[in-house]
């Protein structure tokens, strides 16, 4: 096993010499390929050179500068560890506000899914606010689900309502204020019937990027 130790961090910033021995003791407890010892001190080596602070505050720049100068495989090693820091840098109210949710800070990790749940395609603010708070609530309850079907259903409803108050209601629906039920009772019919003839969803996409047909899930 690969040690911290095994690799010069000496002249390193305290964070950046942290965020390594952080990164390497990760790795170890993930199912993942084997990250070689030439590879992290390559990547060690270019950090002291080029004066980095944090494997945060790396740039497409810098990446392409680190992959001509060490490989595309330190590239890699720098984007999932400074992936597996996020949740620590940053609080749940500012990922309220840029509009997404990590699952970790409610110390789950949904099955073969990312932590990061993207809300920014709904864009009324009241409505994503609701949703995250929706999640939360979920994500904090002794009976989370496991698997990332119940999120990923209500995330969907979330962009479809959405979509919807952009192209029928007043203002596109940002104001709350000048909603009524007729635009939730006109919500319910839309996807109604597009279950019913089989048309496209309003905002979800399938794969490769083709609009995903409406079912009665």
């Amino acid at each position: 096993m690969l040690r911290p130790a095994q690799v010069n961090l000496r002249g390193l910033h305290p964070l950046l010499r942290a965020e390594i021995q952080w990164g390497m003791f990760t790795h170890t407890q993930k199912p993942h390929g084997r990250w070689e010892q030439v590879t992290w001190q390559g990547l060690a080596n270019f950090a002291r050179e080029h004066g980095l602070r944090s494997l945060t505050e790396t740039t497409p720049e810098t990446e392409r500068a680190l992959q001509h100068a060490v490989s595309h495989e330190a590239v890699h090693i720098i984007r999932a560890v400074a992936g597996w820091l996020h949740p620590l840098y940053v609080t749940p109210e500012e990922a309220r506000e840029a509009g997404y949710i990590l699952t970790e800070h409610f110390g789950w990790k949904i099955t073969g899914r990312s932590v990061r749940m993207d809300l920014a395609g709904v864009s009324q603010r009241w409505l994503r606010d609701l949703l995250w708070d929706h999640l939360a609530e979920v994500l904090r309850s002794p009976a989370c689900p496991r698997s990332g079907r119940t999120f990923d259903d209500m995330r969907r409803a979330g962009l479809e309502l959405s979509t919807f108050l952009e192209l029928r209601a007043p203002g596109g629906g940002h104001d709350p204020r000048a909603l009524a039920a007729e635009h939730m009772h006109q919500f319910v019919a839309d996807q109604r019937q597009r279950e019913r003839d089989g048309l496209a969803s309003l905002a979800a996409r399938g794969r490769p990027g083709k609009p995903s047909i409406v079912t009665a899930n």
